[in-house]
C-alpha cells in the first residue's frame, strides 16, 4: 500500500495571537506535514502579511468578505482539494485543525500510522484536552498549562436528537487508549480522506448555509455515515485546545447559543427526512441489481459456447457491444439514484434522466 500524504489546513479570523503557537507545534511534529494550507476570513489584525513575512512556505488563501465560519471551513476544504490530483485522493488526507489547538509532536505521524492499518475509515481524529495559556509571549509554548480534562473524544447524538462532545469535562484516564468508533470526530482536530470529502463536497454535502462550525462538520459525519465511511478517534493522540486564562470554554454570547439550537434544529429535520428518502431507494436499489443479472448470465453463456478466446462473427462483435453498452447505463442508473439518495432528492426527478447529471460544488453557503 502507498503511504498516504497529508495536508493539513487551518482557518484563521483574528487569530494572529494564537497561530504562532499552533504554527510551531506543526514544526515540531515528527512526521512533517506534506502541505500546510492557512486561509485567512478576512481578518483585519495583519495574519495574513505576517504568514507571507514570517511562514512563505506555507500556502495562504484570503477572503475579502466575513460570511462566517463555516463558509471560510467551507472554502479552506475546497482550497485543499485543489491541491491533491484525482489520482491520489483516494491515499491523501486533510487534517482540518482549529488555529486554537496545539498538537502533540507524535500526532501526524500516529493518525498516518493508524489510517494504514485501516484504510476504509473515512475520518480520524486525536482526543482534544483543555489547556490554559497564561503569558504573553505568542511564541511561549512553556507557559502553557496542559490538563487531562477532556474537551471532546468525539461526538454522539442523543435521542432528544442533539448531540453532545463525549467525555466532556471528564479525566482522560478513565478512557480506553485504543481506537473507538464515533458518529463524529470534533472539529476542533479532524482528519478526512481527499475522496470521501471531494464527494460530499460533489453531492452539494457542505452547500447548506450553517451558522456554526460544529453543526457543519457533524453534517459531515452524519453524511459520512451515508455512505458507510467510518469515523474513528484515538484517545491515546493527545492535542489540547489552549485558551487563555479566565476565557470561558463555552459559547459566550446568547446569539451563538441560538444560532447553535437553529443549526441542530434544522440538522436533525434535513437528515430525518433523508433516511425517509433512502429507505424510499431501498427497492429501486435493488431492481437495479437485478437488471444488472442478464448481462451477466449472457457473458457465462457466450463463454462457456465460444471456440477460444477469437470471435470471428460480426454478429458476436455487435451482440457483446450492445451489452456492454447496457451495461454502463445499468451503473450511470444506479450511480443516479445514489445521488438522489445522498443528495435528499426524491427518486422520480433522479429517475427522469438518461445519464447522470452533472452536479457542481456550491460553497457560497
Amino acid at each position: 500500500m502507498e503511504h498516504p500524504r497529508l495536508l493539513l489546513s487551518t482557518v484563521v479570523w483574528n487569530h494572529r495571537d494564537r497561530l504562532p503557537l499552533l504554527l510551531r507545534s506543526i514544526e515540531d511534529q515528527t512526521r512533517q506535514a506534506d502541505h500546510v494550507l492557512v486561509l485567512d476570513a478576512a481578518s483585519q489584525d495583519g495574519v495574513s502579511a505576517w504568514l507571507t513575512q514570517n511562514h512563505p512556505q506555507i500556502s495562504t488563501l484570503r477572503l475579502f468578505h466575513h460570511h462566517s465560519l463555516s463558509h471560510a471551513w467551507r472554502q479552506a476544504a475546497k482550497f485543499a482539494l485543489q491541491r491533491v490530483p484525482q489520482a491520489e485522493q483516494e491515499t491523501s488526507w486533510i487534517f482540518f485543525v482549529s488555529p486554537e489547538i496545539l498538537l502533540a509532536k507524535d500526532v501526524c505521524e500516529r493518525l498516518l500510522k493508524e489510517i494504514e492499518r485501516h484504510p476504509e475509515v473515512g475520518a480520524v481524529g486525536p482526543a482534544v484536552l483543555r489547556a490554559w495559556y497564561q503569558g504573553e509571549d505568542e511564541d511561549g509554548l512553556d507557559q502553557i498549562e496542559p490538563t487531562e480534562l477532556v474537551e471532546s473524544l468525539g461526538t454522539e447524538p442523543l435521542r432528544s436528537f442533539r448531540w453532545q462532545q463525549r467525555g466532556q469535562g471528564e479525566s482522560l484516564r478513565s478512557f480506553d487508549d485504543h481506537p473507538t468508533e464515533v458518529f463524529a470526530v470534533s472539529p476542533s482536530a479532524v482528519a478526512y480522506r481527499a475522496d470521501k470529502l471531494a464527494m460530499l463536497l460533489e453531492n452539494g454535502g457542505l452547500s447548506l448555509a450553517w451558522k456554526t462550525t460544529e453543526a457543519m462538520f457533524f453534517d459531515l459525519g452524519w453524511r459520512l455515515r451515508w455512505l458507510g465511511a467510518k469515523s474513528y478517534i484515538l484517545p491515546d493522540v493527545l492535542t489540547w485546545r489552549v485558551e487563555r486564562k479566565g476565557d470561558g470554554t463555552q459559547v459566550p454570547h446568547w446569539t451563538e447559543r441560538v444560532a447553535r439550537d437553529q443549526d441542530r434544529r434544522l440538522l436533525v429535520r434535513l437528515h430525518l427526512f433523508g433516511m425517509g428518502m433512502r429507505a424510499r431507494t431501498v427497492f429501486s436499489r435493488a431492481l437495479e441489481a437485478v437488471r444488472v443479472w442478464p448481462y451477466k448470465v449472457w457473458c457465462a453463456l457466450t463463454r462457456s459456447s465460444r471456440k477460444g478466446d477469437e470471435m470471428t462473427t460480426p454478429e458476436e462483435k455487435t451482440a457483446l457491444k450492445q451489452a456492454l453498452m447496457a451495461r454502463d447505463r445499468y451503473q450511470d442508473e444506479a450511480q443516479s439514484t445514489l445521488r438522489s439518495w445522498v443528495m435528499g432528492r426524491t427518486l422520480d426527478k433522479a429517475q427522469e434522466s438518461d445519464k447522470v447529471e452533472q452536479l457542481t460544488p456550491s460553497l457560497d453557503g
